[in-house]
């Protein structure tokens, strides 16, 4: 299911049907096509799934899904259990990129961990854990992602310097940063790119800005962002409201939880809302046309 291709070759296969949602459709547009069409399995990330549930929250319509699928990004225990709670269906993890031919680690079907976060166990791949250096790391411990199999891709079209970057002695360096753990379940940590150094001198993770507006209501969407001014680095946090909140309030709760949960030092330098947030491929944020319509958005003032 990692990606276009494979939903459509694996469904042509077993003679089943790929739903297309509309390009920039909102999470109402896409509950009412779920429910028409009557889906039986639904793809997407974990910030698609929270969306879902605002929706289907005190919503009796029957409900057609019998397996979700989870990726793009870490799932946290709270958000599947929510969804599971509501929804009476299913929520599996797994990973895949177009560098490894779709799926190349995933939960079983018939038992899911209890770890925050977790992806699974390799399917059909081997994996390591490594450090800055490139050298194997012990279980528990926190590294980039490596992947071998017949399933990694020979390189980039063109661009062997971006391939040499990734493609070590043919293991692929996802640029992720997981733990294997001792049971064989490994964790996504973050990204090692999403790692910001501010102008204080002081480094975080965007996942933990992330994991603090994740908790706070009245957003029906919102992106954290690296904001890069010449060689300095801040963040940047676009938000969607609701109805109903005071965008002028809902700035200054998000201020006061990250000042709290983080420190003063990670609050973010623009906190601007818009009327949706940009989504491509696995419904990932496009922070580049995020930022394009942001800054033009200045130009008019």
């Amino acid at each position: 299911m990692s990606g276009l291709r494979h939903a459509t070759v694996s469904l042509a296969e077993v003679g089943a049907s790929c739903i297309m949602p509309a390009k920039n459709a909102n999470i109402y547009e896409h509950y009412e096509n779920i429910c028409n069409e009557k889906a039986s399995i639904l793809t997407a990330n974990p910030a698609f799934f929270k969306q879902l549930l605002s929706v289907i929250k005190g919503v009796k319509t029957k409900w057609s899904v019998r397996l979700a699928l989870c990726t793009g990004n870490q799932l946290s225990k709270k958000l599947r259990f929510t969804w599971e709670q509501n929804t009476l269906t299913p929520l599996y993890n797994y990973y895949g990129l177009t560098e490894t031919n779709g799926i190349c680690i995933a939960e079983k079907l018939e038992s899911k961990t209890e770890e925050d976060n977790s992806i699974g166990i390799p399917v059909d791949c081997l994996i390591k854990i490594v450090d800055e250096q490139g050298q194997r790391l012990p279980a528990n411990a926190a590294g980039e992602l490596c992947i071998y199999g017949s399933g990694i891709f020979n390189g980039y079209y063109d661009n062997t310097s971006a391939t040499a970057k990734v493609l070590k002695d043919g293991w692929f360096n996802t640029g992720d940063q997981a733990v294997l753990h001792d049971d064989g379940n490994i964790t996504l940590s973050g990204r090692l790119s999403d790692i910001i150094k501010l102008p204080s001198g002081e480094r975080i993770e965007v996942k933990a800005i992330e994991d603090i507006i994740e908790k706070i209501s009245g957003l029906n969407d919102w992106a954290v962002c690296p904001l890069s001014d010449w060689e300095k680095e801040g963040i940047a946090v676009f938000i969607v409201v609701d109805l109903i909140t005071d965008v002028d309030e809902l700035i200054l709760h998000i201020r006061q939880m990250v000042g709290e949960g983080i420190g003063s030092y990670a609050i973010p330098s623009i906190i601007e809302p818009v009327n949706i947030i940009p989504r491509g491929n696995h419904n990932k944020v496009l922070q580049k046309e995020l930022f394009d319509s942001y800054f033009q958005s200045l130009k008019q003032l």
